[in-house]
């Protein structure tokens, strides 16, 4: 595939999606099919650039060589990587660092990264904070998706104390399409649920934590670290034997009555899964 001509600059937590939504439009083009080759070559699935570094052998080709925008850059500050590479297994980590490094392609790496996020567990819909949208508007002149509301149980804006909001694209719809922020956020919504209002503090904590690890997951090293330091704590708040073996009903006990019951029944069923089992694969 040929160079492109221009790749817009990526905002501040701007998904990769959203800055491909951005070159859509200053393309002029109104082709979704056309714009999807001149990015990737051949016909490519979107969704998953809402939240995933894929293609990134392609980012020379989009910027140009020795452009500021890099592999690098797009990973750690345009994708969720650092999210969710704390579930990634040592190879899983040690080949996307590599295709990070040298552009290689890995394609079956790609398809475990989707494999590993749980795809039923993102939000419906591309989310928002209300707050933010206006604050971009003036800023950068235009709205963008950000990777934050994306996240599941993220339902607070850690900046601005605003509910999340559900905006009409569909995250099904961004599969072959193009919905850039600017022509989806033209009204902005307020709603907060009196439900989720009753939980803040508790959502702007896993807002705080989630922004925590976009920014330094990358760091910690996938998820044999991750478990290996959740074991250390449980040993030192006596959750398992001298051995390591953990007391699950313990944990689980615990884990209720820090969190409280109707909470974990509210975030655990937008992951549609269980919250007693949690801790299973630790």
């Amino acid at each position: 595939m040929r160079r492109l001509d221009f790749f817009p600059t990526p905002y501040p937590d701007e998904c990769l999606y959203s800055i491909f939504c951005r070159y859509f439009v200053r393309s002029g083009s109104t082709s979704n099919k056309k714009t999807i080759f001149e990015l990737f070559g051949e016909a490519q699935s979107l969704a998953s650039f809402v939240y995933l570094p894929r293609r990134l052998e392609l980012v020379d080709e989009w910027a140009g060589t020795g452009s500021l925008i890099t592999r690098e850059c797009l990973a750690d500050s345009n994708s969720c990587y650092g999210y969710f590479s704390i579930a990634f297994t040592e190879r899983m980590l040690r080949e996307m660092e590599e295709k990070i490094v040298t552009g290689g392609s890995n394609r079956s790496l790609e398809r475990q990264m989707i494999q590993k996020c749980r795809r039923s567990h993102w939000p419906e819909y591309l989310r928002y904070c209300p707050e933010c949208t206006k604050e971009d508007s003036e800023s950068f002149g235009e709205a963008y998706w950000h990777r934050l509301p994306q996240l599941p149980g993220v339902e607070y804006c850690p900046k601005h104390g605003k509910a999340i909001q559900n905006s009409s694209v569909h995250l099904k719809e961004t599969t072959m399409r193009f919905l850039p922020a600017s022509h989806a956020l033209c009204r902005l919504d307020e709603k907060e649920e009196p439900g989720r209002r009753l939980y803040k503090g508790k959502y702007l904590m896993i807002a705080k934590d989630s922004e925590w690890l976009l920014a330094n997951g990358r760091r910690l090293n996938g998820c044999r670290e991750v478990a290996r330091k959740y074991k250390e704590l449980f040993m030192e708040k006596d959750l398992t034997t001298a051995q390591g073996i953990r007391y699950t009903e313990r944990i689980k006990s615990e884990f209720i009555k820090y969190h409280g019951e109707d909470f974990l029944s509210r975030l655990f069923r937008m992951a549609k899964i269980h919250y007693t089992g949690w801790s299973l694969p630790l």
